[in-house]
């Protein structure tokens, strides 16, 4: 662990007072017997004796001076340790760094062999921060790097070698509004308002189940998103996840809320407590295009017959990985005829889903097992009876396919009952914000939730920090 002196005695505005040595105060003792004796000798003796003393008042002139010259020794600071500070450049490495600073091999050596707590030393960035502290002979007594605005790391050297830790400084929250109308595009109006490209990426992510962007998006069509930045000395260092979005297009208002899901996830849910995801995938993958539609009656491209087509053949590169489009059982894995490498899902209720041609299956994935939404299961191929790479892709109701793309799918998942009274009650400044998102009042309902962090806003800066 490292001690708070090395940091360099910010932490107060008053000079610490240094301690008198036991040789110091001595010293200061016998000054003041001799200044005594001086006063006595020139008080008691009279002036026509004055010649006859002269040596005297000179010899303890003498010994003054010489308790003095002791003095002003004793008293003087020994130089102390300086901070070299360097800022990072691009081609700069560690070793050089050293190098250039004078610090021989060997002390390099002895700094990365510090731990795990040193690893960052060797992943220099660019605007980084590298400080070096020496004492008045140029040797290396500690090192500070800080990589982020947030994590220092404080290398020092002592009696057992040197010691690494990590000091994390916790950012402040301020919750703030983005608000806005669709002039053109989606993305150019977002950033427009303020919103960073990842910020705007998890937008389209919420809404996109139930908004086609591409083609849905009408003329007028406004938003707002609710987040917390997270502050540093009065720099923006990172953001936290959307708390609260809002999306109205074509007359219809869409809004959603971020809460905790009771299973130790979190989700979007509207103010009915609904999430916008659908309970069934249409499209488990990123396909290029629909290759072949569901039909009853299709001309086979291979057999070159007349046979129903019970699925929707979804073209893409071989290898996009293949989701399951539903929470799910693995009900079968393995070869099938002309679905060639196929995998069957028992999926809520009467619902199960097929995903064939595939060019092999998720690592370990066996029958029985469960897999949720989103997991992969698969990769795209064209195993079977297929002319190139897609997914045949099937959903089944009691065993009987619909089409996928058409189908009509159950309710998505909602909030459980127990949780909505406080859902309710947790979103009811956020909504008020929604609503008149330029008003006083909502400022103010901002202000006061910055008091509490609304839910998992964070900055990624890594694993394992602790403070010093």
């Amino acid at each position: 662990m490292i001690s708070g002196n090395v940091w360099g005695g910010t932490g107060s505005s008053l000079p610490t007072p240094v301690p008198l040595s036991r040789g110091l105060r001595l010293h200061l003792l016998l000054l003041a017997v001799l200044l005594s004796l001086l006063a006595f000798i020139y008080w008691w003796y009279p002036s026509d004796a004055a010649a006859e003393t002269d040596a005297a008042p000179a010899a303890v002139a003498a010994m003054v001076a010489a308790a003095s010259g002791v003095f002003v020794a004793e008293t003087r600071r020994k130089p102390k340790p300086v901070w070299r500070n360097y800022t990072v450049a691009k081609g700069d490495t560690l070793s050089g760094l050293f190098q250039r600073q004078g610090f021989g091999g060997s002390t390099l050596q002895q700094v990365i062999a510090a731990g795990q707590a040193a690893v960052p030393l060797a992943n220099l960035r660019p605007g980084g921060e590298l400080r070096f502290r020496v004492d008045e002979k140029g040797q290396l007594l500690a090192v500070s790097h800080a990589p982020g605005d947030l994590d220092t790391l404080m290398m020092e050297s002592g009696s057992d070698g040197w010691q690494a830790g990590v000091r994390h400084l916790k950012p402040t929250p301020h919750t703030v509004v983005k608000n806005g109308s669709v002039d053109g595009a989606l993305s150019p109006s977002l950033r427009a308002a303020g919103i960073t490209s990842g910020m705007a990426a998890a937008f389209v992510k919420i809404f996109h189940w139930k908004v086609n962007f591409r083609r849905d998006m009408r003329p007028g069509a406004t938003f707002a998103v609710i987040y917390q930045q997270l502050m540093q000395n009065g720099k923006e260092v990172g953001q936290g996840p959307i708390e609260a979005a809002e999306l109205t297009n074509a007359g219809k208002v869409l809004r959603v809320y971020r809460y905790e899901n009771g299973k130790g996830g979190y989700g979007y849910y509207t103010a009915e407590g609904y999430s916008l995801e659908p309970s069934i995938l249409r499209t488990p993958l990123r396909y290029t295009r629909v290759s072949s539609t569901f039909s009853r009656h299709r001309w086979h491209p291979i057999l070159h017959i007349w046979r129903p087509h019970y699925g929707v053949d979804l073209a893409a590169p071989a290898g996009t990985p293949i989701k399951a489009a539903a929470n799910g059982v693995v009900k079968y894995i393995g070869r099938a005829s002309g679905y060639g490498r196929l995998i069957e899902l028992e999926n809520m209720g009467a619902y199960s889903t097929r995903y064939g041609h595939m060019s092999r299956f998720a690592k370990g994935l066996k029958k029985g097992d469960p897999v949720r939404q989103g997991e992969v299961i698969g990769y795209v191929g064209q195993s079977g009876e297929a002319t190139g790479p897609h997914l045949h892709f099937e959903i089944r109701i009691h065993g009987k396919p619909y089409p996928p793309l058409k189908v009509k799918l159950p309710d998505s998942a909602s909030l459980p009952k127990k949780l909505m009274s406080n859902f309710q009650q947790t979103i009811q400044p956020l909504l008020a914000v929604l609503t008149d998102p330029d008003s006083d009042s909502s400022r103010q309902r901002l202000a006061a939730l910055d008091e509490q962090p609304l839910s998992t806003a964070r900055v990624d800066q890594g694993n394992n920090k602790r403070d010093l």
